[in-house]
């Protein structure tokens, strides 16, 4: 990666991208990525679907898939959060989406609160690699209709459940566990988790 955080890297690829005059697609606000993010939904459908489905999550009287009551997305730049969010409110409109951020890194958090687009003048040294300053247009459209709930996990909360050098994926696992963690509590909700 170039630079400290993803916007210099981001300035760099556009500068590269302008000197070559080739096209390079952004990594979270373009409408192709977006809806390649979406696949993940597709999958946790479907692998949901399968789930031990005579027992327990099929309606006995309609014969009706009942999906999961939410589903948790741990958000950097918002392109999977929208992608996700979207392909579930379509299939599953009572299936709250809640994502979950770092407070050292939550633009997605702070845009949605105020209603438009929100710029952090730092990101976290924790949640670099996995957050941007801004969130898109176009993630921040969809994050607005689709997204009904924000969690902000602190970087002391994510560090107590991961080691100091943890990759990326393992990054966004915790926060999301920290994320479904801390909303049981707000909430007072015994929960049951499926995880693959």
């Amino acid at each position: 990666m170039y630079g400290q955080d993803y916007d210099e890297a981001s300035l760099e690829y556009m500068r590269i991208s302008h000197e070559t005059k080739k096209v390079i697609n952004h990594p979270y606000n373009d409408p192709w990525i977006i809806a390649g993010q979406g696949t993940v939904a597709l999958e946790l459908c479907q692998q949901w679907a399968e789930i031990d489905r005579d027992k327990f999550n099929r309606n006995i009287c309609s014969n009706e898939i009942i999906f999961a009551d939410a589903v948790f997305v741990g958000i950097g730049g918002g392109g999977l959060i929208s992608g996700v969010s979207v392909y579930i409110k379509q299939k599953y409109p009572n299936t709250r989406i809640i994502g979950v951020e770092c407070v050292s890194a939550n633009a997605v958090t702070r845009s949605l609160a105020s209603g438009q687009r929100e710029r952090l003048n730092h990101v976290g040294s924790f949640a670099d690699g996995a957050a941007a300053k801004t969130c898109g247009k176009e993630t921040f459209r969809l994050s607005q209709l689709c997204v009904d709930e924000m969690i902000n996990v602190t970087d002391e909360e994510l560090c107590k459940r991961s080691g100091t050098f943890i990759k990326i994926r393992e990054q966004l696992l915790k926060l999301l566990c920290n994320g479904i963690c801390k909303l049981s509590k707000i909430h007072r909700v015994e929960l049951s988790v499926y995880m693959q």
